[in-house]
Parts: C-alpha cells; sequence; structure tokens
C-alpha cells in the first residue's frame, strides 16, 4: 500500500508524492532531532532511510547505517543494514570531545589515554605521549573491529 502512496527515487534518496511533488518540500514530510527525515502517510510516521530500504529490499530493517553520516541522505546507495553495535561504531567523535580525535582524551598524568567501545564493553588501549599517537592506537583497533564501519 505504502508504494501506491508515495515513490521512492534509490538514487537522489527523495520521496514525492504521486502528482510529482517533492517529498521533502511537502509539509507531510518533516526534518527533526538530528536531521533525520521522517515521512508521514496516512497519520502514520516513518524515518525516510527505513522506508527507503523497504521500498528497494522488500523488509523491513532492523539498523540501517547512514555511511556518509549525514542523516538526510537517504540514497540506497548511502544506506546499509548493520547491528545496533556496528551503528555506534560508526559514529564521529562526540562534540564535547576536546583533543579533537576520536577515542583520545587527556588523562590526569598529562599523557593521552586511548579507548574504544566493542560489543558493550570499553576496551583500554594505553597511555601516549601525543594525541596523535593514541588516536594511531585507536584507528588501529577500530580498523580491527569494527571493519568496515570503523570511523575515525
Amino acid at each position: 500500500m505504502l508504494k501506491s502512496l508515495v515513490n521512492y527515487d534509490p538514487v537522489t534518496g527523495h520521496f514525492t508524492w504521486p502528482d510529482g511533488s517533492r517529498a521533502d518540500v511537502d509539509a507531510k514530510v518533516r526534518i527533526r532531532s538530528g536531521n533525520y527525515r521522517r515521512v508521514y502517510v496516512n497519520g502514520k510516521t516513518y524515518y525516510a532511510h527505513r522506508l527507503a530500504w523497504f521500498f528497494v529490499h522488500g523488509v523491513w530493517p532492523t539498523t540501517i547505517d547512514h555511511i556518509d553520516f549525514d542523516p538526510s541522505n537517504n540514497s540506497i546507495a548511502n544506506l546499509r543494514e548493520c547491528s545496533v553495535s556496528q551503528n555506534q561504531a560508526n559514529k564521529p567523535k562526540y562534540s564535547n570531545n576536546t583533543t579533537g580525535f576520536k577515542g583520545v582524551c587527556k588523562h590526569s598524568c598529562g599523557k593521552y589515554m586511548a579507548s574504544i567501545q566493542h560489543q558493550s564493553r570499553q576496551r583500554y588501549l594505553g597511555l601516549h605521549d601525543t594525541a596523535e599517537q593514541a588516536h594511531a592506537a585507536y584507528v588501529a583497533a577500530a580498523n580491527q573491529l569494527h571493519k568496515e564501519f570503523a570511523h575515525s
């Protein structure tokens, strides 16, 4: 039924209504919380990235990752199904990060500590003289543990 009410272009990631108007400028689509697009159809709300996955693959996904970190880019080439853990691994550094490097913080001893989250556990990667060295340890661990979902 959804496919008869709204159209999806897998290249652009845009949804359109049957009259051809772009859904992202229509009142029925709103951008909220982190630029995730939501599509409202017949009183029901759908996240656009989940709806896009359904349109192309015919199944509702459990978790979808935006490869380029842009939650408003819902082209099918930018979406991949993943676990919650993989989706968390692919996040950028937190905005309150003071070192400028993901997985690195300044330790009370004056050195830089590297750590990484994996399988719901925080893993210590050592103390390093520079933030760059600590980040290199983080990147190596991320590439090994998170593979294509590693984001540094």
